[in-house]
C-alpha cells in the first residue's frame, strides 16, 4: 500500500481513522514516500437524528460503527474531526435508504452540514 497506492479508504469514527492514518504514514515513512501522494477517504453511513439523545442511542445499537450519526450540529463537528484525523474526502454511500429519502438525506447533508 504505502509503495503503490494512490488512494486509500477506510470505514471507521475520526479517531479510528486517524490511528490508521498514522500506521500508513509510518509505512511511507520506511519506503521513502511522501504520505501526501496518497489521497485518503473514510466512509460512513449518514443518519440524521433529531436529538442528541436518540444519535446516543443509535450508536449505542449499532456498535458505534459509523461516525456519521447524528443532529445536523453533531455531524458538522463529525466531519471537522474526520478532517483533522487527515481525510480528504468522505464517502456517503447511499444504499440504506429508499430513493426519495435518501436523496433528502444528501440534500440536507449539503445544506446544513458542509454546505
Amino acid at each position: 500500500m504505502a509503495r503503490f497506492a494512490t488512494e486509500w479508504n477506510c470505514w471507521g469514527r475520526p479517531e479510528e481513522i486517524r490511528h490508521k492514518i498514522s500506521v500508513l504514514e509510518r509505512h511511507c515513512a520506511e519506503v521513502g514516500r511522501d504520505p501526501a501522494e496518497i489521497q485518503k477517504s473514510a466512509v460512513g453511513v449518514l443518519i440524521f437524528t433529531e436529538t442528541e439523545d436518540v444519535a446516543a442511542e443509535l450508536h449505542e445499537s449499532m456498535g458505534y460503527r459509523s461516525g456519521l450519526v447524528g443532529t445536523p450540529a453533531q455531524l458538522r463537528q463529525v466531519v471537522a474531526e474526520y478532517e483533522a484525523a487527515g481525510v480528504d474526502e468522505l464517502l456517503v454511500p447511499d444504499f440504506a435508504f429508499p430513493i426519495e429519502e435518501r436523496n433528502d438525506n444528501l440534500d440536507r447533508f449539503q445544506e446544513e452540514v458542509v454546505g
